[in-house]
């Protein structure tokens, strides 16, 4: 196995932004040290066989007056291209997981772009290991439609 090239089974096709909206009010002290509060949900939906939307939610606001609040819909769509038979827990295992670990990097970093030029301090979103997320909250975020 070792300098083996092993190749995936799950492709991402698209990625793009669904939705944005960012509202901030003439009160948002930019050069302050805001707490934020951060909220992340995600969902998986089938669109035919082997092809499925995943969407992240991304919502962040400044207390409870909300002088500042950004929602960012990211969606993907991703394809399996089977070369083996795999099992049903290892693709759903795949799209809980690996999905949103490729999806992530991509939303951080266009909630950092965005935050830095509508004129605050950049928002720069923590890093999260999204498998030990999925695997400590087990079907709270996630959702498998057809």
């Amino acid at each position: 196995m070792k300098g083996q090239v092993v190749k995936s089974s799950l492709k991402l096709n698209e990625i793009f932004v669904e939705k944005v909206e960012f509202k901030r009010s003439e009160n948002f002290n930019k050069s302050a040290n805001n707490e934020l509060k951060f909220k992340f949900e995600s969902s998986i939906n089938e669109k035919d066989t082997n092809n499925y939307k995943v969407s992240i939610k991304v919502n962040i606001s400044s207390g409870a007056a909300e002088e500042l609040v950004i929602n960012v819909i990211m969606c993907a769509l991703f394809g399996f291209v089977f070369n083996e038979k795999l099992s049903n827990d290892i693709i759903k295992s795949m799209l809980e997981k690996n999905t949103l670990a490729i999806m992530y990097p991509y939303v951080r970093s266009y909630i950092t772009n965005l935050s830095a030029q509508s004129g605050i301090n950049p928002i720069i979103l923590p890093t999260i290991n999204i498998s030990a997320m999925i695997d400590s909250q087990e079907n709270s975020y996630n959702s498998i439609e057809k």
